[in-house]
């Protein structure tokens, strides 16, 4: 700048009525309290009849506190107020409010759900935030089956199949198959469910369970594997826990031994007393021939009865057959010599 210039400069000021540091400075504008809402949702998307939790969050962005800070959040139906009066949020601050809520199970998937936050003071502007959020279904059945460690052969086999749904959100179209009856088991009995090896058990509500029994006949004796499986149309978290074994030993039964039976002897049959006894032929005593009188040998024990019954001990049967016509002939013979001697002659 010339001089010329400086010179027109100091006379506007003295034009003015007064020099430079006679002049009052402009004040600067203050802002006043400005306020911004946002808000956020965890997990995204929700999981249908799980707990999600939104997350409001609320900046003074303006020059001065924000005093009397109210919330209010409308959820689908519900309207969630926060703060109030004596809530000052200082300049540059945030003030964050986590609301924690359950999505109603029976929600299809993909459902969306529009929630609006808003934001007043006393001393600042009012501002909204619109959240739009997807639901997502999310399911966990699983499947256990339990039967007896071993039966004997001849028995049948009962088998208890359980199937739950964990949750959260609901199960649609659960099925249950059944590997009971295959080449080694008959199966016996099943629950109405199971007209066939599968059963359709519907929707099951989350933590709701259902017991089944089938009964079956093993064919052989040996190992009796049953595995189970279950499954859903609905999205599922984990299926390690879809399939479910259970093992049966089946024990032989041994044979019963064969009985010894011994022919019955036909009993005699007992004669009417009026009958006559029939006629038995008379044993005739039998006689021992001695010189001498009778000295009977001494038998022994065992041979007591015997010599009791035939008192020829030491004479053999035959011998005293021999000695009756023996003594017939020397009778007659002594009978004819009498005659001769008493006739006075000889022979």
């Amino acid at each position: 700048m010339g001089v010329a210039g400086i010179a027109a400069v100091v006379a506007l000021a003295a034009m003015g009525g007064g020099g430079w540091g006679s002049r009052p400075a402009a004040a600067m504008p203050v802002p006043g309290a400005e306020l911004r809402i946002s808000q956020a949702v965890a997990p995204d998307p929700m999981i249908v009849g799980g707990v999600s939790v939104y997350a409001v969050t609320v900046t003074n962005a303006g020059g001065q506190d924000a005093e009397d800070v109210m919330i209010t959040d409308t959820l689908a139906d519900q309207i969630v107020t926060c703060g109030g009066p004596g809530l000052v949020i200082p300049p540059g601050h945030s003030t964050v409010y986590e609301i924690p809520v359950t999505i109603d199970p029976s929600l299809p998937d993909d459902t969306d759900i529009v929630t609006r936050a808003h934001v007043t003071a006393s001393n600042a502007t009012d501002d909204t935030a619109e959240l739009i959020s997807r639901t997502r279904t999310m399911t966990d059945v699983e499947v256990e089956t339990t039967g007896p460690a071993s039966v004997n052969e001849g028995d049948g086999i009962t088998y208890r199949v359980r199937v739950r749904n964990n949750g959260p959100s609901r199960a649609a179209d659960v099925t249950v198959r059944d590997s009971a009856g295959g080449d080694r088991t008959t199966v016996t009995g099943r629950p109405h469910e199971c007209p066939a090896a599968t059963c359709s058990l519907g929707t099951l509500a989350p933590h709701e369970s259902r017991t089944l029994a089938f009964t079956a006949s093993p064919d052989a004796a040996g190992e009796i594997a049953n595995c189970v499986t279950v499954s859903t149309v609905s999205r599922e978290e984990s299926t390690a826990n879809n399939r479910s074994c259970t093992s049966t030993a089946v024990e032989p039964v041994a044979s019963p031994s064969p009985v010894r039976t011994r022919t019955p002897v036909p009993a005699e049959t007992p004669q009417a007393a009026s009958h006559a006894e029939p006629h038995r032929p008379r044993k005739e005593p039998r006689v021992h021939a001695t010189t001498g009188p009778y000295e009977p040998s001494p038998a022994p024990a065992g041979d007591r009865a015997a010599h009791d019954t035939v008192p020829l001990t030491g004479v053999s049967f035959w011998l005293a057959g021999l000695g009756v016509p023996v003594l017939l002939a020397v009778g007659l013979l002594v009978r004819c010599f009498s005659r001769r001697e008493r006739s006075g002659g000889t022979a």
